[in-house]
């Protein structure tokens, strides 16, 4: 009787674990970009001061109305991570605050937050029932990118108007601004999220121009 004997090549062996690594790294999820990774562990905390700014309405002499800013409200709030969910393409996560800080929902903190290769962007709302597949969201151009770049873009908002998107940097700071108050319909509004190193989102703004004016605002309070 003859007893077959199986013996493995060390090439195929290596060239086995290759494929087993090529494949592990293919389903991996996107490296999160240092500028926004802490709005993606769960459990993170940020504390920020919020300063909120009203205006009054003086009659001028010739009977027109101008709006006149009032004393900022100072007060802070505090955000958390909440829950976190990795995916092959994609990262997402929510963030819950102590505080609704404003109905306009597009600067604030909270919320859900999806970070895929090409950065990260803000999908639906602050629940924690986070989806199992990007397939599932309606993801748009990155609010900030893993690898950000300096431009100012003004396109024709077909009104009239213009609409301007930024993206600027100073000290570590990345910020992405929207400005439709030069916009040729609604209320215009300049709404501005700032991303740093080890913070996340660190600043976030709202001046609004419509009928209620009033400039939002609120800076992490860093440790």
């Amino acid at each position: 009787m003859v007893r077959s004997v199986l013996t493995f090549d060390p090439g195929m062996r290596a060239a086995a674990l290759a494929i087993v690594l090529v494949s592990a790294t293919a389903s991996a999820a996107p490296k999160l970009a240092p500028h926004y990774a802490p709005m993606f562990e769960k459990g993170h905390t940020w504390t920020y001061k919020l300063a909120r700014t009203d205006f009054d309405y003086v009659q001028r002499r010739d009977g027109t109305m101008k709006a006149v800013p009032m004393k900022p409200a100072i007060s802070t709030f505090t955000c958390t991570v909440t829950n976190v969910v990795v995916l092959a393409d994609a990262v997402i996560s929510t963030i819950h605050c102590d505080t609704e800080i404003d109905s306009n929902y597009s600067f604030r903190p909270d919320g859900m937050w999806v970070a895929t290769k090409a950065g990260v962007t803000r999908a639906g709302g602050d629940t924690d029932d986070l989806p199992q597949s990007t397939k599932d969201l309606d993801l748009g151009a990155p609010m900030i990118r893993a690898k950000p770049q300096v431009f100012r873009n003004t396109t024709n908002d077909g009104y009239g108007g213009v609409l301007v998107a930024a993206v600027t940097s100073a000290n570590g700071t990345w910020c992405a601004s929207t400005d439709t108050t030069k916009g040729g319909a609604g209320d215009g509004a300049i709404t501005t999220t700032c991303f740093k190193a080890g913070v996340g989102l660190v600043r976030g703004a709202l001046d609004y121009h419509g009928g209620t004016p009033r400039i939002v605002e609120y800076t992490a309070q860093q440790r």
